[in-house]
Parts: C-alpha cells; sequence; structure tokens
C-alpha cells in the first residue's frame, strides 16, 4: 500500500485519489444541505493527505458558512476521539467531515458521550428507547431514508462488556 506524493524513485505504480477533491465534495455536499457550521477533522496536519483534504474542504464551503479545521495528534481512533471530544467542548459544528475511517469512527463515538447533548428538559440523556432530536442519521448519503436516532436499551447495547465506550449516567449510546 503507498500513501503520500507520487515520486519517480523509487519507480513503482500507485493508484490512488484526489484529496483535494474529496475535500471540495464533502463541503459542497454539506454546504448544499443546509448547514451553516461545518468542521474538518484530520489526522496530523503534517500529513500531506490531511493537507490537502482541508485545503479541498476549506476552499469550497458555500457563502454564509463557517468552517473550522482542526487535527488528531495521529490516525487512531483514541487521538480522533479525543480530538472530537475536545471540539464537542467549546461549541461543536452541525457538521464535520472526517478525513479518515478510525477518525470518523471516534467523531461519532465522542458525541453519545458528549455533556453538550442532555435531553433539554432535565439535563439528562433521555430515557431508553425516546428518538433524540439532536440528530439525524442519513442511512443512504444522498438523503433518502434519513431517521431519527432512538436510544438504546442501557442493558444490551452498546455490547454492554465492550468494546465500546459505555453508557454513563450524563449520556447514552443512539443508533
Amino acid at each position: 500500500h503507498a500513501f503520500g506524493r507520487p515520486s519517480a524513485a523509487p519507480e513503482v505504480h500507485v493508484v490512488g485519489i484526489d484529496n483535494e477533491a474529496c475535500g471540495r465534495l464533502a463541503a459542497r455536499e454539506l454546504s448544499a444541505r443546509g448547514y451553516t457550521r461545518l468542521g474538518f477533522l484530520g489526522g496530523p496536519g503534517t500529513a500531506t493527505s490531511t493537507q490537502d483534504r482541508a485545503k479541498g474542504f476549506l476552499s469550497a464551503v458555500g457563502p454564509g458558512v463557517d468552517a473550522t479545521d482542526s487535527y488528531a495528534a495521529g490516525y487512531t481512533f483514541d487521538a480522533g476521539y479525543d480530538e472530537m471530544r475536545r471540539l464537542l467542548s467549546i461549541g461543536p459544528a452541525q457538521a464535520y467531515f472526517c478525513a479518515d475511517d478510525l477518525l470518523a469512527a471516534a467523531e461519532l463515538s465522542a458525541p453519545a458521550l458528549a455533556p453538550s447533548r442532555p435531553s433539554a428538559h432535565s439535563g439528562r440523556p433521555l430515557p431508553d428507547g425516546e428518538a433524540d432530536p439532536h440528530y439525524l442519521l442519513a442511512v443512504n448519503p444522498d438523503g433518502v431514508n434519513e431517521v431519527a436516532p432512538v436510544v438504546h436499551n442501557s442493558a444490551v447495547f452498546p455490547i454492554v462488556a465492550g468494546p465500546w465506550v459505555p453508557n454513563t449516567a450524563g449520556a447514552k449510546w443512539i443508533a
């Protein structure tokens, strides 16, 4: 598997993607869906793939859309989780483009435990089985079948003995 920039030495054939175009596509799609506060979460800022995706993303946000960029310390679940928790603590964006699959998995896990997402009427997580109005899950990337997530049965989801971060008194998993 080859990463980074094409080079003449050693001579190898590489099939890659256009990282800037990926960033532009993500920003255009999120802007077109009406989001006005976007966030980019990339791996280390020294990685050229991260730099290119951020450049494309930040260059293509729509008019009237604010976008921020942030970078995890590494391409790991823990680094992405820590960075996303930091972002949630300072005021979350409405939508994020995560430039790596492990970072995306971490991004999806962090809000489930974020203290900024309690039920508006009680300051506590919603009861099991109740739809969470703070989120909308896109089952299909073209917007078809968007559904409100439901707070899951705390006794069985997530896998109670791990490997997921467990529910707490202040936050529960949704899906």
